[in-house]
């Protein structure tokens, strides 16, 4: 199980670059692919403290401490929310000049970036829902719930990239 849901993430995460490749030229799948780049980092507190966390997700699960459990989990969540607020916000408010970093022409992408800022501050409100389905038994519905997202994602991609470009891969990735 862990393997296929492995396999459907991966493609879940770059599913936007491979329908943008039907649709758009080089240029606009450069700019978009920076301004992706940059918005993925908003949700990197959530990736890195609950890799982190996982294997204490499993063992206070499966010592049956879930008071334990959810006072960790909050805490974690709140935490998380914090730091990617603050990196939302940074990219909110400087977006354009730190686009404008990799070129002039860059700055195309800042509507996206937006809406990528907020499509990842949407997952991070989420919390870690797919790890902790993961590391308390429930691979199976975090594999199910993973390949109905993926589904969804190709089909809005698809829709979405020929009527609004690189804004709506970002709408349909979000």
């Amino acid at each position: 199980t862990f393997f296929f849901f492995s396999g459907v993430t991966l493609i879940y995460l770059r599913t936007d670059m491979l329908c943008l490749g039907f649709f758009e030229n080089p240029e606009q799948i450069g700019i978009y692919n920076v301004s992706s780049r940059v918005a993925e980092t908003v949700a990197f507190p959530l990736h890195v403290i609950t890799f982190g966390l996982s294997p204490l997700i499993s063992g206070l699960f499966h010592s049956n401490d879930k008071l334990k459990l959810q006072k960790m989990i909050t805490t974690a969540a709140r935490l998380i929310f914090f730091l990617s607020l603050t990196a939302a916000l940074l990219f909110i408010f400087f977006g354009t000049p730190i686009l404008n970093l990799f070129g002039k022409h860059f700055e195309a992408g800042h509507p996206a970036l937006l809406i990528l800022i907020f499509g990842n501050m949407l997952n991070v409100i989420a919390g870690p829902a797919g790890y902790i389905l993961a590391m308390t038994g429930h691979e199976r519905l975090a594999f199910y719930s993973m390949t109905a997202a993926c589904l969804f994602n190709i089909a809005m991609n698809l829709v979405l990239i020929p009527l609004y470009g690189i804004s709506g891969a970002a709408i349909a990735v979000s």
